[in-house]
């Protein structure tokens, strides 16, 4: 016969209820393991103490049998189709698998080499009260199987198809469990057997028998049959564990081997099993207050699952019955272990995944390799169900993943400082902006980005039409030198420092562009009645604002952006409007035409302003109108230079009268009212920002936060 076809599961459940081999076809361990790991050890339990005898047992239900053989610290299961018998199918299993059939096999047996945790010896005549065929064959140290004497059949009742078998009873059993059937038969004498010194059982065997079914089929309405080994093996056991000062075992100790009636035997939580269950409550409370230290609002559903379990099994264990207590922190635990992977895993990826750069890993470090260590262990020891052990490995591998972000930036700053020292400029982009996604702040990053991301006079344009120039970090000159035509006192020129570049409007900002943001601009360009239709257009400049207003359009335009728009400094405002000029004027040379800018001249006849950039003068940048048109409102207010050189300077902190609407704002570039003195680079003037009229306008300034056109 095929074992394969035969045998449908093989699996060894030890004392503390673990699986150490496992053979499943049949059983889904997902879904049958934990209860037949309960089943297997009350099965044991009860075998130890009531038939002390057996060296292995069958249990007879539905289409298959179940094969229990107990040794001291395991117990081995074994499924097979009904029809077999149960020696030769252990026979053929044992060789099959390569294990030995005895544990006093000589040295030189070759099976030997082959021993497993479980080895057994099932010969001898001692059967199974409950088996129907053969007693199991054994191969003797030649390898050739010997029949072994088979003993007188004990006084059993036949289970349901067994032969003799009669009408089937109801057994009550605890009301948590469904009710269990077996049959009634007479019982009959048991002979005596051939070895003396062993007793069998007596004639209360049938007692004894639907005992153990009951309290096997409490949990599945399926009941098990097992044995345990010899009773000189169980004699030498007993004699260890009363002589052992370490605490008693999770199964209750084995009866004297006698047998006696089954009314006076019950099933009494012990000592062991109160032990458990209290070592389990305070584990379990320990689970909470760790799970939420560590995981946070991620672990409160499991959290309140063992609170509420602690609070089942405490009653359970307030009416004495510790072995259900026990059961309940157990079936709590297994869930806690199944709930716990998928939390643990997305927290551990989350902290690897914070380092948001290409090939993140290819940046090792001790503290990656640490993390990774330390979450493969973390997973080991939950799927032991080891989860307090679990909980620590994971804090740190976390601990570990965050830290080795800083490694990774260090590392990439390194390459980028290279690739700039060696005047690789796309290289050192490319790191420097993963660097940046690192740390946003970093000085070294900012500095080269700002310098080398986009070109000088690089352009673009957003959403209503605002074309804006870019304008490099750099050193400049504001000011003008005493020799210059025209200037005046308060032009002493210093050295500013610009560290960051920016975006600048290329003209001024246009009535149509005003329209899309603050609405229709007529009722202010048109409020003096002696303007003609020259002041009015949507391409005209916007004018006849105050400073707040202007503030106000950057405001509303940077929250329909998402981008950061204002008025620009006085020397952002001087640096884009001279360019590469060091002349008086942003053409290059010490005089302007009216060809050139929109200036007070009476040849021409030009009294107001023109459309935005339609004179032909654009300066080293692309920027148009910094030389009359209107003039253009900064965000300083009017006060002398510093002197020596300034970092990014912004004018006076405070005004200089102590009210606002007193103190006055600066303004550049000139009018259409003024004539060319006025619009040289480095002149300033200073008007109050309460006060709009019709040749003040501005221009915009957009900073530069993500690197992105």
């Amino acid at each position: 016969m095929a074992l394969s076809r035969e045998v449908t599961d093989v699996f060894v459940v030890t004392n503390e209820g673990r699986v150490t081999e496992k053979m499943f076809k049949s059983i889904d361990p997902a879904r049958d393991l934990t209860q037949l790991i309960i089943w297997m050890s009350k099965t044991t339990a009860a075998i130890r103490t009531e038939l002390p005898k057996a060296r292995f047992a069958v249990l007879h239900y539905t289409d298959k049998k179940l094969l229990l053989v107990p040794r001291d610290n395991y117990c081995l299961g074994v499924v097979i189709n009904k029809s077999c018998a149960e020696g030769p199918i252990l026979t053929q299993l044992f060789q099959t698998l390569g294990w030995s059939m005895s544990d006093k096999t000589p040295g030189n047996d070759t099976n030997a080499k082959k021993r497993t945790p479980f080895i057994m010896d099932l010969g001898g005549p001692t059967r199974s009260p409950f088996a129907a065929k053969p007693a199991i064959e054994t191969p003797t140290q030649t390898g050739t199987p010997e029949k072994q004497a088979e003993s007188p059949k004990p006084s059993v009742r036949p289970l349901p198809d067994s032969p003799g078998a009669q009408k089937p009873v109801q057994i009550p059993v605890e009301s948590a469990a469904p009710a269990v059937t077996t049959s009634k038969t007479t019982n009959t004498p048991t002979p005596k057997s051939p070895k003396a010194e062993e007793p069998q059982p007596k004639k209360g065997s049938a007692a004894i028998v639907i005992a153990i079914a009951a309290i096997v089929l409490v949990g599945a309405g399926v009941a098990y049959i097992a044995s345990r080994p010899s009773n000189k093996e169980i004699t030498a056991t007993a004699q260890k564990t009363a002589n052992s000062t370490q605490a008693a075992t999770e199964f209750p100790k084995p009866a004297p081997v006698t047998t006696v009636p089954k009314q006076e035997t019950t099933a009494v939580p012990t000592k062991d099993w109160r032990s458990e269950a209290t070592s389990l409550m305070a584990t379990s409370e320990t689970f909470q207050v760790q799970l939420t230290k560590l995981l946070g609002k991620d672990a409160t559903a499991i959290a309140t699952d063992l609170q509420l379990a602690n609070a089942e099994a405490q009653k359970a264990a307030n009416t004495g019955n510790y072995e259900s207590a026990t059961q309940i922190l157990s079936v709590a635990r297994a869930k806690t272990v199944a709930a716990l992977q998928p939390i643990l895993q997305t927290k551990y990826e989350a902290a690897i995944n914070d380092v948001p750069i290409q090939n993140a890993r290819t940046y090792r470090s001790p503290r990656l390799d640490t993390a990774e260590a330390k979450s493969a262990q973390a997973a080991q020891s939950l799927a032991k169900g080891e989860v307090m052990a679990a909980l620590t490995l994971h804090a740190v591998a976390v601990e570990a993943a965050k830290a080795w972000k800083a490694d990774v930036a260090a590392q990439i700053l390194t390459l980028a400082r290279t690739a700039a020292a060696n005047k690789e400029i796309e290289t050192g982009k490319f790191f420097y902006l993963e660097l940046l996604k690192l740390d946003r702040g970093n000085a070294d990053a900012l500095a080269f980005l700002h310098r080398y991301y986009y070109r000088a006079g690089q352009t673009i344009a957003n959403s209503i039409g605002i074309k804006l120039a870019f304008i490099p970090p750099g050193e400049c000159t504001i000011g003008s030198p005493s020799s210059e035509n025209g200037r005046d006192p308060d032009e002493t020129a210093y050295t500013a420092v610009l560290t960051r570049g920016y975006f600048i409007g290329m003209t001024e900002v246009t009535q149509g562009q005003w329209a899309a943001i603050m609405g229709d601009p007529t009722p202010k360009v048109s409020a003096d009645k002696s303007q003609g239709s020259g002041f009015i257009g949507a391409n005209m400049p916007m004018h006849s604002i105050t400073y707040a207003e202007a503030v106000t359009f950057c405001e509303k335009l940077s929250a329909k952006e998402k981008r950061k728009y204002r008025l620009p400094t006085e020397a952002e405002w001087e640096h884009a409007a001279r360019g590469d000029s060091k002349s008086a004027f942003g053409n290059g040379r010490d005089s302007l035409t009216p060809q050139e800018a929109n200036i007070y001249d009476p040849s021409l006849n030009r009294e107001s302003p023109v459309a935005a950039g339609s004179l032909r003068f654009r300066n080293s940048y692309g920027m148009a109108d910094t030389m009359g048109n209107v003039w253009e409102w900064c965000s300083d207010w009017y006060g002398p230079y510093p002197t020596g050189v300034a970092e990014n300077p912004t004018g006076p902190t405070t005004v200089q009268s102590g009210r606002a609407d007193l103190s006055m704002r600066v303004v550049r570039g000139g009018s259409w009212n003024d004539d060319a003195t006025a619009a040289r680079t480095a002149n300033r003037w200073q008007n109050s920002p309460v006060v709009p009229t019709n040749y003040i306008g501005f221009r915009i300034i957009m900073e530069i936060s993500d690197f992105q056109p």
